[in-house]
């Protein structure tokens, strides 16, 4: 069914990000160590993007009570695969990923707030108010 194809998608995100995490750890000193960060920043905030279009599908059907919900595949996708792209070209323009020792990944400071850490608590809140929405209907 649909809601079950997003949660795919959305599974997928999670399998890469994950993947690259631990990757991260063994090629911190390879060549591809920023490449690796990069994959792995855009993968963990598809992960959140994800979790808001399945929140924002979950309104639709049971606030908004539409059924066509299907026709908003082609958006989510183009928000959770488009929009993470924005915060990663920004981090590769400024040189915001580092090795860090250990582990490749955004430098410590303002980029990890404003890459990552402002993005997911926005989308974390907006979750958290579809989900006050769904439940009082």
């Amino acid at each position: 069914t649909y809601p079950i194809r997003l949660i795919v998608y959305l599974s997928c995100s999670l399998f890469f990000a994950n993947l690259f995490f631990l990757l991260s750890f063994y090629l911190y000193n390879t060549m591809i160590c920023i490449t690796c960060a990069m994959v792995l920043h855009y993968f963990f905030l598809a992960d959140f993007i994800w979790t808001f279009c399945i929140a924002f599908n979950f309104y639709q059907m049971i606030v908004r009570r539409k059924r066509d919900v299907e026709t908003y595949e082609k958006k989510y996708h183009m928000c959770a695969w488009g929009l993470p792209l924005i915060p990663v070209v920004v981090l590769v323009s400024i040189k915001g990923y580092v090795n860090t020792g250990g582990f490749c990944y955004i430098d410590s400071g303002y980029a990890i707030y404003f890459a990552f850490r402002l993005p997911g608590l926005v989308i974390v809140m907006a979750n958290a108010v579809l989900f006050f929405l769904i439940i009082y209907e």
